[in-house]
């Protein structure tokens, strides 16, 4: 198979950000798509008091370019305005074709991603939320969509940022992708019975330029996407992992949420990374089995078996095993803090393997991704090392609820992943009216971490093939003709 990579423009959140974070009003004019000028923001009646639950609220033929957003309130952040067609066609500005719905542009935020973010912004249609502690007063900041009845949601998708830590495009992507979905009749998604969750992790430079608050956590870099170890505030130090934790049983825990049965994770490149990182070590508990793990184009994988598929790399054969690549044990240090007290690497990997894990590949993905070496013992892109773990999984028969879905005409990009006819339909509509039995909780790993009841029954990773936003029949993809 021959690849060939589509490298995304740059558009409409860079013109956002290159205009600076400000409440609506504070500019007198914003550039959009089109080159065209949108005047003072004045909140129009109609689509601000519209009926935010009513997808009827967002369908693209009543809007154009730079009207006001359904729900837009007067402290949300600049740039997130309705976009119909943007002329620059990038990836995470724009609606997909398949969508008659409208797109809602991401927020401009302050700071940089090397720099530090200077500020979470007001996100519309979202609230920022405090009011999870994890160790002691600190907490876990995370986006929350406003205005749905809790008592009336079914699935809660927690959206995970890609490396810049951009928690407030992701949980905007996803609400995107959502708003779609519910205006495909088709589908029958219900807007009131899904609600997005993006918890906002943070890194020492976020805290040093203004956006970590005092009892805000944050971590080293990028570490938090491994399950490594706060480095504040002041002495705090949960694992990052340990931080999500009780941010979903907080949720599994509220009264509030009567009718909900299940929880995704989801992210696309280091949030994906993140996703099946955590879903590889995440202590099993009784929710285990109400809880579904999707993945976009990760740029490697915590890999399930002690050999790769391109064992002729030879620059760190005595570390390609090792966390974050493999689960390697031989020495107890290589395992992160979180799981390291009494780890069992087969009750580890066998938990895994019974868990409902979704990997989505772009077709035309062959960027390098993670470039660090024990990553090239997976293969050399994004595509190939998710087809070698296709091909991986496939032998092990007890991974029957880990699938594959390959989405075409697509490279490195988050929204025309997340909003794939495929990426839907596992979202929004597989097994959201079902809640399984609770696990057993007497020892960890047994009994726990079983796949939902809309989980194959075969014993190899299964996979379907999507084109021009349509599921088309299944594609075997041969790993060997992608090393």
């Amino acid at each position: 198979m021959k690849v060939t990579a589509v490298k995304a423009k740059a558009g409409l959140a860079a013109l956002g950000a290159a205009s600076g974070v400000s409440a609506f009003g504070s500019h007198p004019a914003r550039l959009l798509p089109g080159n065209i000028v949108a005047p003072n923001n004045v909140l129009s009646s109609r689509q601000a008091s519209a009926n935010i639950l009513d997808i009827n609220s967002y369908m693209a033929s009543s809007y154009k370019n730079g009207s006001t957003a359904p729900g837009a309130r007067a402290q949300d952040a600049a740039g997130q305005y309705v976009v119909i067609d943007d002329s620059l066609g990038a990836d995470d500005n724009s609606q997909v074709p398949h969508c008659d719905t409208i797109f809602i542009g991401s927020a401009a935020v302050a700071g940089s991603d090397d720099g530090g973010w200077q500020a979470l912004p007001n996100i519309l249609g979202f609230d920022l939320m405090r009011d999870v502690k994890v160790d002691g007063d600190t907490v876990l900041p995370y986006f929350m969509e406003h205005g749905k009845d809790p008592s009336k949601v079914k699935r809660i998708i927690f959206a995970q940022p890609g490396k810049p830590r951009d928690s407030w495009k992701y949980s905007n992507l996803i609400r995107n992708s959502l708003i779609c979905a519910a205006g495909n009749k088709t589908m029958g998604v219900d807007l009131s019975t899904i609600l997005v969750v993006a918890p906002a992790w943070l890194n020492e430079n976020d805290a040093k330029a203004g956006a970590a608050q005092a009892n805000d956590l944050y971590w080293p870099g990028s570490s938090w996407a491994s399950g490594a170890l706060a480095s504040g505030p002041g002495s705090a130090n949960p694992s990052s992992f340990h931080a999500f934790d009780v941010l979903i049983n907080s949720f599994f825990s509220n009264k509030s949420y009567s009718s909900l049965n299940n929880v995704f994770v989801a992210g696309h490149s280091l949030g994906g990374t993140f996703t099946q990182r955590y879903a590889m070590l995440r202590t099993p508990n009784e929710n285990d089995p109400n809880i579904a793990f999707w993945t976009g184009n990760c740029g490697a994988y915590v890999w399930p078996t002690s050999t790769r598929p391109v064992m002729n790399n030879g620059t760190c054969p005595g570390q390609f095993d090792e966390w974050p690549y493999g689960v390697n044990d031989t020495d107890p240090k290589n395992i992160p803090a979180y799981a390291r007290k009494g780890f069992d690497k087969q009750e580890t990997l066998n938990t895994y393997f019974g868990r409902q894990v979704h990997y989505n590949l772009g077709l035309l993905d062959n960027g390098p991704g993670d470039t660090h070496c024990e990553a090239q013992y997976q293969g050399p892109t994004h595509l190939t090392r998710g087809v070698n773990l296709q091909a991986t999984l496939a032998q092990i028969p007890a991974a029957s609820g880990h699938t594959f879905d390959y989405v075409a005409n697509t490279s490195h990009q988050d929204y025309k992943m997340f909003s794939s006819v495929a990426a839907q339909q596992r979202l929004f509509v597989n097994g959201i009216d079902t809640k399984n039995a609770l696990a057993s909780t007497s020892a960890k790993g047994k009994g726990k971490g079983s796949s939902s009841s809309n989980s194959s029954k075969s014993s190899a990773a299964k996979v379907v093939v999507v084109s021009a936003g349509l599921v088309t029949a299944g594609l075997t993809v041969a790993a060997a003709s992608l090393l």
